[in-house]
């Protein structure tokens, strides 16, 4: 952005991906399938999709692998850094299926391995957020319209997660932490309601809208005092 002049390097293969950076901004994570053969580049199925880590400045040949599933050539894996830079969270996940797996590593412990986190494709897991080795998920897991749930990765078993955000009459369709506050996006009757809670999981209060409409943003970091969000 200082230059205004595009990056020497570029990536190929690149589909169905996010791009996660690391906290000190030495490149990212991204993941790509194989170069198909010449003879497949229009025909070839996506299989075998991988997560990578980029540095910057460097060529592709030289990423590293980070994660693969040989074993289940149809699953994809997208990875993200918590914004303390502590976790790597892996999303895996299968076609079109909202259901997902989740897997984690400790950036903090040098070669740390993957931790199985979730691991039955039982219902759809969103990652919110962390405070330290807490992670906070939006799932529909026993909660069609969604709630917010609380995994501590010391104690990782079912029966110690913790509920924040109940399930209520109105479908929570985004989360997001800002200013050390859950700002949660509702759908009630076919119109944007959004709903503040404290980390605990508290009710804070509701935000006043224009009037009937959709709104959508909301993101930010958690150490940030606002965002900003588009309404229609």
């Amino acid at each position: 952005v200082a230059t205004v002049k595009d990056l020497p390097e570029t990536l190929q293969w690149v589909k169905f991906s996010g791009i996660s950076w690391a906290k000190d901004g030495s490149g990212f994570y991204y993941s790509r399938y194989d170069a198909p053969t010449e003879t497949g580049k229009l025909t070839q199925v996506n299989e075998n999709q991988k997560l990578w880590f980029h540095k910057l400045g460097t060529s592709q040949s030289e990423d590293t692998l980070v994660y693969a599933r040989p074993d289940h050539p149809r699953w994809r894996t997208d990875g993200t850094i918590t914004d303390d830079g502590r976790f790597l969270i892996l999303t895996l996940s299968e076609g079109t299926d909202t259901r997902n797996r989740v897997y984690y590593r400790d950036l903090t412990v040098p070669g740390s391995p993957v931790v199985e986190l979730l691991n039955e494709f039982d219902a759809d897991y969103t990652l919110v957020g962390n405070d330290g080795p807490i992670l906070w998920f939006r799932t529909d897991l026993d909660a069609p319209r969604s709630r917010l749930i609380a995994i501590d990765t010391r104690r990782p078993e079912r029966s110690a997660w913790k509920e924040l955000i109940p399930q209520t009459e109105d479908t929570l369709t985004g989360l997001s932490v800002v200013g050390d506050r859950f700002v949660g996006s509702y759908l009630h009757d076919a119109h944007t309601v959004v709903r503040i809670h404290r980390l605990d999981g508290t009710f804070e209060r509701e935000m006043t809208l224009p009037g009937l409409g959709t709104a959508s943003g909301f993101g930010g970091r958690r150490s940030e005092r606002e965002t900003f969000y588009s309404f229609t």
